[in-house]
């Protein structure tokens, strides 16, 4: 038996198979052990299923090489052997392995690999599942922490308009586009209250030595909001949870 993993991971998707191969008639046939729930008792029901190794296609969908900050990219390239690893076995079982790039593809233009791949026919598919990755780690802000430069890409190379920064004061602004604007700093939500007290209370520990104050921009006015230390501070105090909700095991 012979044990091979497909990971998964943002920036890109893979087929997750967990499988144990073997060999039936001179012909390899992949045994996987299927886990779901009875929707209404929740039950675990576990069945196994053979499956033909040559039907099976890795789909890597934008491997890039480059993600939004240095941490990041090190995070992604970090899985670059194990990747390796999981296709190699992949390739060993029959499996076709199909590479997706999409924002890059212009630099593959001519390769036989891209000219393979444009070649194949397009196949309607009866019905689409949802098959969003909700369990991945969340992205978007730097992971490189105080004390590190790093050139974060917002998409151009400018820092994130949403932060002003002066010589002593860091003014925090979060955009929001809410139809009703409340007329005062203490009659907005609670949840938006705790979110930017979750901000000043993370940027404090940045830059212990600078003034810290967060506001809200409503674009429907437009309107400019400074929220007090105080309400942000005694709303995360509150509930310290931006979820409304203490985090489950």
């Amino acid at each position: 038996m012979s044990q091979y993993q497909v990971v998964a991971s943002r920036g890109f998707l893979i087929v997750v198979l967990a499988m144990a191969s073997s060999v039936v008639a001179g012909e390899p046939i992949m045994q996987l052990e299927l886990q779901t729930r009875n929707p209404q008792t929740s039950e675990v029901i576990v069945k196994t299923e053979k499956v033909d190794p040559a039907k099976v296609a890795v789909v890597i969908v934008d491997p890039w090489n480059y993600h939004w900050c240095m941490t990041w990219t090190q995070q992604a390239g970090g899985m670059t052997e194990r990747m390796n690893r999981a296709l190699e076995g992949a390739r060993k079982l029959g499996m076709t392995v199909f590479w997706g790039p999409t924002d890059v593809a212009s630099q593959y233009v001519g390769t036989p690999q891209r000219e393979r791949a444009l070649a194949v026919p397009y196949i309607e598919v009866p019905h689409v599942r949802d098959i969003t990755c909700k369990f991945t780690v969340p992205y978007g802000p730097c992971l490189c922490g105080p004390g590190i430069s790093c050139a974060v890409n917002y998409g151009e190379e400018l820092m994130d308009p949403r932060l002003v920064i002066a010589e002593d004061h860091i003014l925090a602004v979060d955009f929001k586009t809410n139809r009703v604007v409340p007329n005062a700093p203490d009659a907005c939500p609670d949840g938006l209250l705790r979110q930017m007290g979750a901000y000043a209370h993370m940027l404090r520990q940045i830059y212990p030595q600078r003034r810290i104050e967060t506001a809200v921009l409503w674009t429907a006015k437009p309107a400019l909001m400074v929220l007090p230390n105080e309400i942000v501070t005694n709303a995360m105090r509150a509930l310290p949870y931006l979820d409304a909700s203490a985090p489950r095991s």
